[in-house]
């Protein structure tokens, strides 16, 4: 990807410590599939607290960003300034109704520390502790995005600008086949840090990452600036066992 396509990659990674302090018993709870009140009891309420005792202390967080500028949108995608493309007919939709003017890319990812521990847990007779490490690290790398969702959101706001709900390919009506371009309008000539990788599945290793696009818009119903129920409102990913509220779209 040309360095005219987009701006600077930026990382905004907070340390383990902070990212650990940011996720919510309730979230947690819901990547858990329990209720929110059970994390509150006995085992559960031991095992949640001393994976996020583990995470604040040995997890690595990575959150990057890079903005590029719109060119047009397309019936099959979007054009961006130097060249780029990014496939998705849904997305470019949805972008040219609000009146786009860029998007941001953005990788967040709990570390390769999850991974490696959860496996070993694992490993040892020890499933409980793995899951309830894996889980916690979805939970950050769904806790990062969304932070970053709001900070952009909010320095947008000084150009009268606004930010749409984060989307990923492969969820909904976005094709998978636009991770990769995402994925190489983030990295630019820039060299990602060893430990993330797109794999030629499309998935992304570590496991506890997201890639996902912020259509940078003039108007939009629902800002990134909302909450995680609002976030679920406007995913049409279905059928998804972690909804915290039912689709309605997003103008």
């Amino acid at each position: 990807m040309s360095p005219a396509t987009a701006e600077v990659l930026v990382d905004r990674s907070p340390s383990g410590a902070e990212a650990a302090a940011r996720v919510s018993d309730a979230e947690f709870a819901r990547l858990l599939l329990v209720p929110r009140g059970r994390l509150a009891e006995g085992l559960l309420r031991e095992r949640a607290e001393a994976a996020r005792a583990w995470y604040a202390l040995r997890g690595r967080p990575l959150l990057l960003a890079r903005r590029a500028a719109l060119a047009r949108c397309e019936a099959g995608g979007v054009a961006l300034e130097g060249g780029g493309w990014l496939p998705g007919a849904a997305f470019a939709e949805r972008l040219r109704a609000a009146g786009g003017r860029g998007l941001f890319a953005v990788l967040a990812s709990a570390g390769p520390e999850v991974d490696e521990a959860s496996a070993a847990a694992w490993a040892e007779g020890r499933p409980d502790d793995g899951f309830f490490l894996e889980r916690f690290g979805v939970a950050v790398a769904e806790e990062l995005l969304r932070g970053a969702a709001v900070a952009l959101c909010r320095e947008a706001e000084a150009a009268g600008e606004t930010l749409l709900p984060p989307l990923s390919p492969g969820c909904g009506d976005w094709e998978l086949a636009a991770q990769a371009p995402l994925w190489s309008l983030l990295a630019g000539d820039a060299a990602l840090p060893p430990p993330v990788e797109l794999l030629a599945s499309g998935q992304l290793r570590p496991k506890a990452s997201i890639l996902a696009a912020l259509a940078v818009a003039t108007r939009a119903a629902e800002p990134a600036a909302a909450g995680p129920r609002e976030a679920c409102r406007g995913c049409d990913l279905h059928p998804c066992a972690f909804r915290r509220a039912p689709y309605r779209g997003v103008a």
